[in-house]
């Protein structure tokens, strides 16, 4: 299960995570920050308290980080999943 909870600044738009990110999960949070960048605003994903992301997350990360979304608060697991998508 993934929490998705949304905040907004003149500057951008921040989604803070929490939970698992994998499955039908991959999708919503997909469907979200496109929502975000095509309305040309800077994307931040807090990891803080995500505690595991599935390959297909992954994948999703590798087209986000090309896409100049900014990732932060992330866990030393979690940083080491992701550590192959940069």
């Amino acid at each position: 299960m993934l929490k998705i909870t949304p905040t907004s600044s003149p500057t951008g738009e921040r989604l803070v995570l929490e939970g698992k990110i994998s499955g039908p999960w991959v999708a919503e949070l997909q469907s979200l920050c496109e929502a975000a960048l095509n309305d040309h605003r800077r994307l931040t994903l807090d990891l803080t308290h995500v505690s595991y992301i599935g390959i297909d997350g992954i994948s999703l990360f590798r087209l986000l980080l090309r896409r100049e979304v900014m990732l932060v608060g992330a866990s030393s697991f979690v940083t080491e999943q992701l550590k192959n998508t940069r």
